[in-house]
């Protein structure tokens, strides 16, 4: 991830004081909240990739497919 993005979050947790709830240095939560987006983009290339889906926005929308209500997502029929 663009490392001027974790800047500005450090910048922000560092403006707001927001380090001092858990004494922990304003770039490691930096780092960590970085490696939580790029952990969650993973997760969702994975559920994409599992379900044979490729969305984008609006992708919802222009689907046919049935619904898992429950689930709330399209599926691929065939998919076990």
């Amino acid at each position: 991830m663009d490392s001027s993005l974790e800047e500005e979050i450090r910048a922000v947790i560092n403006r707001h004081s927001a380090e001092n709830r858990s004494n922990t240095p304003d770039y490691i939560l930096a780092a960590f909240l970085i490696g939580a987006l790029d952990a969650y983009e993973r997760a969702v290339l994975d559920r994409d990739e599992w379900y044979d889906i490729s969305p984008s926005p609006g992708w919802l929308s222009t689907q046919e497919q049935p619904v898992i209500p429950e689930e709330g997502y399209v599926v691929n029929e065939e998919r076990p």
